[in-house]
């Protein structure tokens, strides 16, 4: 069973390495990365670090998804990635294309969530998900 799981995962890589070979370049769009990021508030009788040594990146041209437990800090992390907290110690690198984010970064950012459960209305409504 595991050679021929090994078989499938290995003819799924080929196909997948192939069909990327040929779709088309963006060579205006560039990679996103994060090393090392850190985010620390206050709270009373000190401080919390609720991100620690986050490592990322999200290519161009691609669909990036964010999974982990309810509390993991996904929203956090979304939130401190696109620039959206005002309030405690950001430390890292955030970086497009190996250079620091330009002051509009913010402002091009966009994120969502629960893609998963409006997919599962959408089955629903269509009679695919019973």
């Amino acid at each position: 069973m595991n050679k021929t799981f090994k078989e499938r995962q290995d003819t799924r890589e080929k196909t997948h390495d192939a069909s990327v070979s040929t779709k088309k370049s963006f060579p205006d769009r560039k990679t996103f990365t994060w090393e090392k990021v850190n985010y620390v508030v206050p709270v009373p009788g000190g401080t919390r670090r609720l991100l620690h040594d986050v490592n990322g990146y999200i290519k161009p041209g691609t669909l990036t998804a964010l999974m982990g437990a309810s509390g993991a800090g996904k929203t956090t992390a979304l939130d401190v990635l696109a620039q959206r907290k005002n309030i405690g110690v950001i430390t890292g690198d955030l970086l497009v294309d190996g250079k620091p984010l330009d002051p509009s970064f913010a402002r091009g950012t966009a994120y969502g969530a629960f893609i998963l459960f409006l997919w599962r209305f959408v089955r629903r409504l269509i009679g695919i998900w019973k």
